[in-house]
């Protein structure tokens, strides 16, 4: 009998952030994967099984440039590899961008593991008329090579034949390897004999890589230190520089002999965009449409016909669960628990399912698109400015979803000090909790105004501006940016299949919130309502919940709504900012017309503070548990919840003391006027980005 563990192959996708390596995992595997973390830490780990042979395992590694481990990605994939774990690895290539993506592949020819090349976007190349000649890929890294459009399903499934046929061949991989200047060739071929080390080992340690190093004996660490030293001084670079400049010159003295041009003088369709969408005067007023758009759209227009369709099927289920458990005689206590407390409280969140789906669905299409690798190039500018970089808004367009990723995605940002300060800002970005909270408000409030939703992510962003100015002021962290490093893709439209893959992962998540966090706070909420110290049944005026939020309402007088269910529902933002929305539904359940009843807490300006207090205070105890654990220690946490309650307060206050300095609550004219305090901020911020340090 055939031993069918010994047929069972592992294949790697390795390549770029944005080589297309997602859409081919999502092809080749065809829903068959699992999604889980990589050991011991917060990296998505991706594995399917290829839908064609079920012993084929394929897993989706991290999007790397390098094998040297920068980031936690990278560490992530090297490890992989050199821990032999998988047999052959299927290196994806962006054909548009070759000379960047073969530059992991000149590390990936040093492993000794058998790599086939895929030539990704081969039909966009050959749009702009240029062709890849795959043969002298082949004979320049001794790899087999197939040209492939994961987009279009081209030539996948014989990429995976070519990938198996190569792991299961018996020879050993050919052993190309690039050329380096012959005073480098002779330290790495020393290094490799004095340390009885193959080929890649040698590399890393002639670029002082910390783990290689490590393993050098001691008696040898002299010698090999002062042979590289030598040519460091010869080079005038550091040893690391070193082997980067002599694969770009390796690549750049051969990729001439892998095109065939036809004709290249006209600009792409990329390019022509690019001259628009990242013009230093458009930009900024690009990005706050698309902003709006996006928050209109969601919030007011298709979403907000689609809440209003979720709220009347919510009160039919009230009344007919109602009516239900009054007709069988059930008790008041429990009618009142299932009804008021559990279907108004989840319901109400859940009616407000469509806008967020249509935020997520926004968000992916930005995101595939390329758009929001723009945005993070364009916000660059402006980070730089408060000691950060357009690394870190990558957190905080992660922080669109959930706040709690976002602060785990804070890792790749290398600087301590900016890490825990990019840390301290993304949860000024709204997440997706705090957008029923907004739907709210803007629906009771502002239904007519389309400027009110987003507004918040446009204050959000200002105050991660001004929030970070602030702390760089008081020196609280010694920042300095670092190089911001990023491959602008090429624009395409993200597939169908993509996006519902991502919308269904982000509503799945948020309705599991819903039917575990919200639910129980929901039950928790209802009896604190309805009970007293005594344990007796009373009117909510003197219930449990009622005591707790009179002691806490003349905190929130000066920002217009001091009133114990406003507090009550802020309290209750704690377990997950959905809750404030269910609290105030189950707090003003007996007032019948839930925005209606909102009004004897609430108006125009104290709405607008409230919400800007939900945006800008501390995010749910999820994310305060991630934010504890990446900041290291329980005195950065509370520096941080400090930080972030004060400043929610602080701009609470002066909104509402604006909205009602400008007379008979017509204070809306605020809107224009935030924005145009925010184009004139970021103005002042960018106007000398151009101009050398101390020039004025």
């Amino acid at each position: 009998m055939k031993n069918e563990k010994a047929d069972k192959i592992t294949v790697a996708l390795a390549g770029n952030p944005n080589s297309g390596k997602t859409t081919l995992f999502n092809a080749l595997t065809k829903m068959r994967q699992t999604v889980g973390n990589w050991p011991g830490v917060t990296i998505e780990k991706k594995e399917g099984i290829y839908h064609k042979n079920k012993n084929v395992t394929i897993v989706d590694l991290p999007g790397i440039y390098s094998l040297t481990p920068y980031s936690l990605e990278e560490k992530i994939a090297r490890d992989f590899l050199m821990q032999n774990k998988c047999d052959v690895i299927i290196n994806i290539i962006d054909s548009t961008n070759l000379e960047r993506s073969l530059y992991l592949t000149t590390q990936l020819m040093e492993t000794g593991i058998k790599t086939v090349i895929a030539l990704n976007m081969s039909d966009e190349t050959e749009a702009k008329g240029i062709k890849i000649d795959k043969k002298r890929v082949e004979a320049l890294t001794g790899c087999k090579a197939v040209q492939i459009s994961a987009l279009k399903n081209k030539n996948i499934d014989l990429l995976l034949d070519t990938a198996v046929k190569e792991a299961q061949a018996q020879s050993q991989k050919d052993n190309k390897r690039i050329s380096f200047d012959n005073k480098v060739e002779d330290a790495v071929q020393k290094i490799m004999s004095m340390l009885n080390a193959d080929r890649f080992k040698a590399i890393k340690v002639f670029e002082r890589d910390f783990i290689y190093w490590e393993t050098i004996p001691q008696a040898k660490t002299g010698a090999i230190n002062n042979l590289i030293a030598s040519l460091e001084k010869e080079y005038n670079e550091n040893s690391n520089e070193i082997i980067v400049n002599q694969r770009y010159k390796f690549l750049e003295s051969n990729l001439p002999s892998l095109l065939i041009k036809k004709n290249t003088a006209t600009k792409t369709l990329s390019e022509k965009i690019d001259k628009i969408v990242t013009n230093k005067y458009l930009a900024f007023p690009i990005f706050a449409v698309v902003i709006w758009l996006m928050y209109f759209i969601s919030i007011q227009t298709l979403g907000g016909l689609a809440q209003k369709g979720m709220e009347t099927l919510l009160e039919r289920l009230v009344e007919a669960a109602r009516a239900a458990l009054i007709k069988n005689n059930v008790a008041d206590w429990l009618t009142g628990l299932t009804v008021d407390g559990i279907i108004t409280g989840v319901g109400a969140v859940l009616t407000f399912l469509p806008q967020i789906i249509l935020l997520f669905f926004f968000i992916s299409f930005l995101e595939g698109c390329g758009y929001m690798a723009r945005v993070a190039y364009i916000m660059d500018r402006l980070l730089r400015r408060i000691g950060l970089s357009g690394k870190s808004f990558i957190p905080m367009i992660v922080g669109c979803g959930c706040s709690v990723p976002a602060i785990m995605s804070a890792r790749t940002v290398e600087n301590n000090d900016e890490r825990r300060l990019t840390i301290m800002l993304t949860p000024f970005i709204p997440c997706s909790a705090k957008l029923p909270v907004f739907a709210l408000m803007v629906g009771a409030f502002f239904p007519d105004n389309p400027f009110v939703a987003p507004s918040m992510y446009l204050l959000g962003i200002i105050m991660v501006i001004i929030g970070g100015l602030i702390l760089k002021k008081l020196k609280i962290f010694k920042t300095h940016s670092d190089t911001f490093m990023l491959e602008l893709p090429q624009y395409r439209l993200p597939t169908a299949k993509n996006i519902l893959l991502d919308l269904w992962e982000k509503s799945k998540a948020f309705l599991i919130k819903a039917g575990t966090i919200i639910f129980l706070a929901s039950i928790i909420l209802w009896a604190l309502q309805n009970f007293n110290w005594r344990f007796q049944m009373v009117e909510a005026e003197y219930s449990l919940i009622a005591t707790i939020g009179k002691l806490l309402e003349p905190i929130f007088i000066p920002l217009g709504f001091g009133d114990w269910r406003a507090a009550v529902a802020l309290i209750s933002g704690i377990a997950a900012k959905e809750t404030v929305v269910s609290s105030l539904s189950i707090l003003l359940a007996s007032q019948g017309n839930l925005n209606a009843a909102l009004g004897t807490i609430f108006n125009g300006p104290s709405a607008y503070a409230f919400m800007a207090f939900v945006l800008l205070s501390s995010p749910c105890i999820a994310a305060l548990s991630v934010t504890r654990k990446e900041m290291g220690s329980v005195k950065w946490l509370l520096i941080t919840i400090a930080f972030q309650m004060l400043t929610a307060y602080l701009v609470s206050f002066i909104l509402y003391t604006l909205g009602s300095l400008f007379l008979f609550n017509k204070w809306i004219i605020l809107i224009p006027m935030i924005s145009a305090a925010v184009g004139i901020i970021v103005y002042a911020i960018i106007k000398n980005q151009g101009r050398p340090k101390g020039e004025k």
